[in-house]
């Protein structure tokens, strides 16, 4: 299977977003680069079609957020949505569950921290509380978890 121009660009821009040499480009070497890349590997995909996808991946990436957020929240406190009881068996529940206050307990908040506090401005503000509340649910679980 080839991947059609299309995929081969949404994977660039995966990429372009989430790599350490694409995150340290300032916006306009990104644009230099992007226009290079997409000539070089689909040439087909136009400004406006760009222009599309961005628009398309900063809307999905919010949701994803959101819905990673909800599904953390959900785990964790224990209030699993009617929606996701009837989307999941109860198995899966239980794992994403486990899975969920186990990795809290052991996420080292110093680090995240680091990673956390090089995030731009607005996503900062925007995931601050929820950082917030994930290390106190952390630190809340591992009381728990010593009080047996």
């Amino acid at each position: 299977m080839k991947f059609t121009g299309k995929e081969k660009w949404l994977y660039y821009l995966a990429v372009l977003k989430t790599s350490q040499t694409g995150k340290i480009l300032t916006l306009e070497q990104k644009q230099i680069i992007s226009d290079f890349i997409r000539k070089k590997i689909c040439p087909e995909i136009g400004y406006d079609e760009w222009f599309e996808m961005e628009k398309e991946m900063i809307k999905l990436k919010t949701e994803i957020m959101n819905l990673m957020y909800e599904g953390m929240q959900s785990s964790i406190s224990g209030k699993i949505s009617e929606e996701a009881k009837k989307m999941f068996n109860e198995s899966d529940l239980i794992k994403l569950d486990e899975s969920m206050k186990e990795s809290l307990s052991s996420l080292d908040f110093e680090k995240l921290q680091v990673v956390f506090n090089m995030l731009p401005e607005k996503e900062r503000k925007d995931l601050e509380p929820v950082f917030k509340q994930v290390k106190k649910m952390s630190e809340d679980y591992k009381k728990e978890k010593k009080n047996g």
